[in-house]
């Protein structure tokens, strides 16, 4: 049974996504990831249904459910808030560029749970060498955790 329902948001960016997915599923914990595909090229769309059973997540095209053109982010969000919702799983965005470590999912999860209250859980991300990418430079010079909580 999955722990977090994990979204990745895509447009035509299928070498980094196959990438993103397969950090995705060799995650330490169990997921459910589904790739939102937003009126990507043909070629990006069959990549993706053909790696789908491979890498094991589930794939659903924007384009079945709306002729609105991209992007579209705000109705992926709506519809995995929702299937997050009825799953009574935790929602994790995780971009089409992004490749997490094994233990990045578990320690989000672990974050969010040791304050009951916190609604958002993020993270920072980095590069290859460790140096935190862009918009976060203005916390290059940040000794303390960047993890957080904020409680209201």
């Amino acid at each position: 049974m999955a722990e977090v329902l994990v979204i990745t948001p895509v447009k035509n960016s299928i070498e980094t996504t196959l990438d993103t997915a397969s950090a995705i599923a060799a995650s330490n914990v169990s997921v459910r990831h589904i790739i939102f595909n937003d009126f990507s090229t043909a070629e990006t769309k069959s990549s993706l249904e053909d790696h789908q059973s491979k890498i094991g997540y589930e794939l659903i095209h924007i384009e079945d459910l709306t002729d609105h053109p991209s992007p579209n982010y705000k109705l992926v969000l709506q519809l995995a808030q929702k299937m997050a919702l009825e799953a009574g799983l935790p929602l994790l965005v995780v971009e089409s560029d992004v490749v997490i470590k094994h233990d990045t999912i578990s320690s989000l999860l672990s974050q969010q749970v040791k304050s009951a209250k916190s609604g958002l859980v993020g993270s920072v991300t980095v590069d290859e060498a460790g140096v935190v990418n862009f918009p976060y430079l203005k916390f290059k010079g940040v000794k303390e955790s960047v993890i957080r909580h904020i409680v209201v």
